[in-house]
């Protein structure tokens, strides 16, 4: 990146060049730059008058001060649109947390109402009718009536819940095989039922 002067940086210079040795230090100093011991070494290097090698110096003095402004308005400016984009993506990292939040809130109150829901179904309902209801993909209860049309009775949430629905469905069909096992296996005195020609 350059550096882009114009007259109005050296506005006390002019007709410098015109100008006796002493009326040009006389500018210098009222330009705000004091011969100082530099002037000397530089003089001496490019072999020409102090006065002249203070002009020099100044000039550079004056192109470095205001690459340091423009590289220093530059990086203030890039920072400054790094600022507004970070602060832009957190605002819409800041929407899409609030937003999930608010999915979870509806969620959660979905699950709490079906759970609710699902303690009146199971509380009001035996295992065997559950299960009918099931295979069947309807209810007679009227608060699930809006279900039926999606084949979509409403079931247990918790894998606990179905497993001790079946088990109890489970015993409850062993005790009816028992019990009809005991009325045609009946046993008498002479070891069979009479009524029954099934042995035990």
């Amino acid at each position: 990146m350059g550096v882009n002067v114009s007259t109005e940086d050296f506005a006390t210079l002019e007709g410098f060049v015109n100008k006796s040795n002493i009326e040009r230090a006389e500018i210098l100093r009222n330009a705000g730059w004091e011969p100082e011991g530099q002037n000397n070494d530089i003089a001496t290097f490019i072999g020409t008058d102090i006065v002249s090698a203070a002009l020099i110096r100044s000039v550079t003095s004056v192109c470095l001060d205001k690459k340091e402004r423009n590289m220093k308005d530059f990086y203030k400016a890039d920072a400054e649109k790094l600022q507004q984009h970070f602060t832009a993506t957190l605002q819409e990292y800041y929407k899409e947390i609030e937003t999930m939040k608010y999915q979870l809130a509806v969620a959660n109150e979905k699950l709490v109402k079906q759970d609710k829901e699902l303690s009146v179904y199971y509380s009001s309902i035996t295992a065997e009718t559950h299960v009918a209801n099931m295979e069947i993909g309807k209810t007679d209860r009227a608060e699930y009536e809006h279900l039926q049309p999606h084949n979509n009775p409403p079931t247990g949430i918790l894998i606990e819940t179905e497993e001790t629905i079946w088990k109890n469905y489970e015993k409850y069909e062993e005790s009816l095989s028992k019990s009809e096992g005991k009325k045609r296996c009946h046993v008498t005195s002479d070891g069979y039922d009479k009524k029954d020609n099934d042995a035990m």
